[in-house]
């Protein structure tokens, strides 16, 4: 076989443009600084264990930790010792503190006798009034003309017209009021039933002076219509005007004719 043959110009001309062409790329390229090596640190010098004898371990720190029966078990310690204290304490309390002495009760002083004691049920002795002979009765002097008008008032005018009359129960229902009007009537009061508005009214047919005035024709009649009232006594079945009936009545001006 003949032996390939090359261009060496053409290979001599590749070379060339390729030296130069790594020429200029190391031109362009910065230089990087150089990155240090980390530093080891050096480790000390290990001493020369003898032969046949073995190197003790270091000792390390453990964190002391509480056993819950060792817990337990010094809590009913504390608890003991704390009885044992207080029942010395008691003892001693108990040791220090006086015996009282028994006390013999004051003799009783001595009853009085039932002659000389008077039972506070009876009542004293009134003293007996003298007779009238031996002593005579003062009768004091009585000066009218000195009579103060404090004392002894004058009795008050009649009015002409009387223009009052007395209200003695008022009811919705008019049969329960002829009862308490034969009560009054038996008693000498008269009186008579008027109707105003749905009610019923018992109220006395004469008329007076106002109740309102103590002194008065009415004011002794309105007296006199709460006494007979107390004594009423209502049929089965009627209105009974409460326990104290009839204290409630008043005076009712009208017109006078």
């Amino acid at each position: 076989m003949a032996a390939k043959q090359y261009n060496h110009k053409a290979l001599s001309e590749a070379i060339r443009q390729g030296q130069a062409r790594m020429k200029r790329l190391m031109q362009n390229t910065r230089v990087e600084p150089a990155i240090p090596e980390p530093q080891v640190p050096k480790q000390p010098e290990k001493k020369p264990v003898p032969v046949g004898i073995r190197p003790v371990p270091a000792e390390r720190e453990t964190p002391y930790r509480l056993n819950q029966g060792t817990l337990v078990a010094t809590g009913a310690f504390v608890l003991v010792i704390a009885f044992l204290v207080w029942v010395n304490r008691s003892k001693e309390r108990m040791e220090t503190q006086p015996v009282p002495k028994p006390t013999t009760p004051a003799p009783a002083a001595p009853a009085p006798s039932q002659t000389a004691q008077t039972p506070p049920s009876q009542p004293a002795p009134t003293p007996k009034p003298a007779a009238p002979t031996s002593v005579p009765p003062v009768v004091p002097e009585t000066k009218p003309t000195q009579t103060s008008p404090a004392v002894a008032e004058p009795p008050k005018p009649a009015s002409a017209e009387k223009d009052h009359i007395i209200v003695i129960a008022t009811y919705a229902n008019r049969e329960h009021l002829v009862p308490v009007q034969a009560h009054f009537e038996n008693n000498g009061i008269k009186t008579e039933i008027m109707r105003r508005g749905s009610y019923y009214l018992l109220v006395t047919k004469d008329r007076f002076d106002s109740p309102l005035k103590p002194g008065t024709d009415g004011y002794q009649m309105l007296n006199k219509i709460k006494s007979v009232g107390t004594q009423y006594k209502a049929p089965d079945g009627f209105e009974n005007f409460g326990r104290t009936p009839f204290q409630d009545a008043y005076g009712m001006k009208v017109k006078a004719n």
